[in-house]
């Protein structure tokens, strides 16, 4: 008998694509640099005394391995697939005489194998929410995350964002924190206090001109009232050292150089020749 595992909710892909694609520039550069140089070594049928040969049936599917995707295009989605969701799933289309005619990429957003009760993988489930399909394992070229293997289920890979994600999710605080900062002319989160009680008018009066950016740089008279500093500003933060932290962390995990990332970190310690 076999059971059938859920399905990776499509919320933990997505989350992983939001919190380490959208809206990480680190971690999207160095799954752009992985992504772009996977394929600069091709594709090739190797036989064992002739060589290379440049067409046989696969060499040729390797390089336009289905309608809508160049082999580049191909592998640059297989390798982004491995690094957000740990899974990659080729499945491999197949003529009436069983010659395979192409070859599609799923991540984990959609696929999810399905595991005998004594964990070998004996197919993969299909579902988008609109079309559920089962294919037989040996329609589904299953590629798994080299870097992270999952140690409790071996016939899958595990997220190079999520490894990274601690980090990722540090920066991206710390650059909503930079903006606000920037948004409020860099004045760090305070509060006012006055000598007399405010009336509730003066109260919202404050309120608004405060939340005003329209009147930004236009001074406050604040009279009897005084000002206490509660938030910390891009100084105290030491934003530059603590960013380069972060990026030589998130960098590392996906085993790219901050210098090849093209990150602050990298280009503050490094020059073009040694790039």
């Amino acid at each position: 008998t076999c059971i059938r595992n859920p399905l990776p909710k499509l919320a933990s892909f997505r989350q992983w694509t939001e919190i380490g694609y959208n809206r990480n520039a680190v971690s999207a550069a160095c799954i752009a640099v992985r992504a772009s140089t996977m394929s600069e070594a091709p594709l090739a049928a190797l036989e064992d005394k002739q060589g290379i040969n440049h067409n046989h049936p696969i060499a040729i599917l390797f390089r336009r391995p289905n309608p809508l995707m160049s082999a580049s295009d191909f592998i640059a989605f297989v390798s982004t697939a491995l690094d957000i969701g740990g899974n990659c799933y080729i499945y491999k289309e197949r003529s009436l005489a069983g010659t395979i005619l192409n070859l599609w990429p799923y991540s984990d957003e959609l696929v999810a194998p399905i595991v005998s009760d004594d964990g070998w993988v004996t197919g993969y489930a299909y579902d988008s929410g609109m079309v559920s399909k089962q294919w037989p394992a040996s329609d589904v070229v299953h590629l798994r995350n080299p870097m992270f293997l999952d140690p409790l289920k071996p016939f899958m890979g595990q997220s190079t964002v999520d490894k990274a994600s601690s980090p990722i999710e540090i920066l991206n605080e710390l650059e909503e924190t930079v903006y606000t900062l920037a948004k409020d002319n860099a004045v760090p989160m305070g509060l006012l206090s006055a000598q007399e009680e405010l009336s509730a008018e003066q109260q919202q009066y404050i309120k608004h001109r405060l939340r005003d950016k329209t009147r930004r740089g236009e001074p406050l008279v604040l009279g009897s009232m005084s000002y206490t500093q509660m938030g910390l500003n891009l100084q105290q933060l030491d934003f530059g050292t603590v960013r380069a932290q972060l990026e030589s962390e998130i960098c590392g995990v996906f085993r790219v150089h901050p210098a090849v990332a093209m990150t602050f970190a990298g280009l503050q310690s490094s020059t073009y020749s040694n790039m």
